[in-house]
C-alpha cells in the first residue's frame, strides 16, 4: 500500500520501493518482539511455570531460614546479601514470566544447593568441634559465600539485560516508525 500511495503521489519508483520495504520492516519488527516474548514463557506450560515459581519460593524461604541462624555477624551479612539477590531474582521472574526459562535452573537448583551448604555450615558451626579439618571446612564455606554472591549478581544482571534488550528493540521499532512516517510525509508533499 505504501508503495502504491507513494508512487501515485508523484514520488520516484526507487523512493516508493524503499517506502514499501520500510513499511514491511517496521511491521515485521513490531510483530517479532511480541512473538519472542511469548515464546519464552509459552514454551513452558502455565502449570510448569507455577511449579517452577513455587519451588523457587520454597528454596528462597529455606535459604532465609538457614541464613537467619548464622551466628557470625560477618558471615550472616554475606548470607543476607545472597538472600537479597535471590529474592530480587525471584521477584523479577514473577514480574516477567518470560524470564522463567532463563532462571529455571537457578531457582530450582542453585538456590537449593546454596541453602543446603548454608544449612550444613550452620549445623557444623553449632557443634563444639575442635580440629583443623572442621575449621578449614567452615572457612572454605565462608570464603565461597563471596563467589556465590557474585554468581547470584550475574544471574540478576542477565535477567535485567534481557529486559534492556527488549526495551532496546521496542525503541528501535518506534524510532524507525517515526522516521518512516516523517519520510512518507516529506515524500507526499513534493509535487
Amino acid at each position: 500500500m505504501a508503495f502504491v500511495t507513494t508512487f501515485l503521489w508523484g514520488g520516484s519508483f526507487v523512493f516508493a520501493l524503499g517506502a514499501a520495504f520500510g513499511v514491511f520492516l517496521v511491521s515485521w519488527f513490531l510483530l517479532s518482539p511480541k512473538k519472542k516474548e511469548e515464546q519464552g514463557a509459552s514454551s513452558l506450560s502455565a502449570e510448569l511455570q507455577k511449579e517452577i515459581l513455587s519451588m523457587g519460593k520454597q528454596n528462597v524461604q529455606e535459604l532465609a531460614l538457614w541464613i537467619a541462624r548464622i551466628r557470625d555477624p560477618s558471615v550472616r551479612i554475606q548470607g543476607e546479601r545472597i538472600l537479597t539477590l535471590a529474592r530480587k531474582i525471584l521477584q523479577e521472574v514473577e514480574k516477567d514470566p518470560k524470564d522463567i526459562p532463563l532462571a529455571k535452573s537457578f531457582l530450582n537448583y542453585h538456590v537449593r544447593a546454596v541453602a543446603k551448604i548454608i544449612r550444613q555450615y550452620v549445623e557444623l558451626s553449632e557443634k563444639s568441634l575442635q580440629g583443623n579439618t572442621f575449621r578449614d571446612t567452615l572457612h572454605r564455606v565462608e570464603d565461597s559465600l563471596q563467589q556465590i554472591a557474585k554468581a547470584f549478581e550475574g544471574q540478576y544482571e542477565r535477567l535485567l539485560a534481557n529486559d534492556v534488550l527488549d526495551l532496546d528493540v521496542e525503541l528501535r521499532v518506534l524510532e524507525q516508525t517515526i522516521q518512516m512516517e516523517t519520510e512518507l510525509k516529506k515524500g507526499g508533499t513534493h509535487e
